[in-house]
């Protein structure tokens, strides 16, 4: 979190509390001082292991809050691990965790309808879409026949300019 935070200069910090642990596992080396008395060790962290507890919650199919999700999503991503991008990172865990699958975390849900409500909303919306479409065809053709005629009449002046009028 503080090293994305610091190499990128953005931090992310979600609202929730998610409860999980780390597994530094360190490599100690001597520190080469100039004096043996002076000679301090220094340790490298050699690997990092993490677990989040609400992983197995998301994996078993428990997890059905739409605000939970919403909240584990926002703090996976400001815990990407460096060197994957965020797009990359985003990916993994929508397939991991299969987000989608928890209700009201579709594109067209809406928060405080239920599904019926939902799907007639929907409904009316494509209603309106296609009717909104149609007169935007009809229109189009409107305009052009009416450009397409100008052009008609610009080119029927041309040539009578050019050729004159026979009579």
């Amino acid at each position: 979190l503080f090293l994305n935070a610091y190499t990128t200069g953005i931090i992310r910090l979600p609202i929730a509390l998610i409860t999980g642990s780390s597994k530094l596992t360190f490599h100690t080396r001597s520190g080469g001082g100039s004096d043996v008395a002076m000679e301090t060790e220094v340790f490298e962290l050699q690997r990092q292991e993490d677990r989040v507890d609400l992983i197995a919650d998301f994996k078993s199919g428990k997890v059905k809050n739409r605000r939970v999700a919403l909240d584990m999503v926002d703090f996976l991503t400001a815990c990407s691990p460096p060197g994957m991008t965020l797009p990359e990172w985003d990916l993994r865990v929508e397939s991991e965790l299969s987000i989608m699958s928890i209700p009201g975390m579709g594109q067209f849900d809406v928060d405080g309808l239920d599904a019926s409500s939902q799907s007639n909303l929907l409904e009316q919306a494509a209603i309106v879409m296609f009717v909104v479409t149609l007169c935007f065809i009809v229109a189009g053709i409107g305009i052009g026949s009416i450009y397409f005629q100008h052009l008609e009449q610009e080119r029927y002046l041309a040539s009578v300019l050019l050729d004159g009028v026979d009579s």
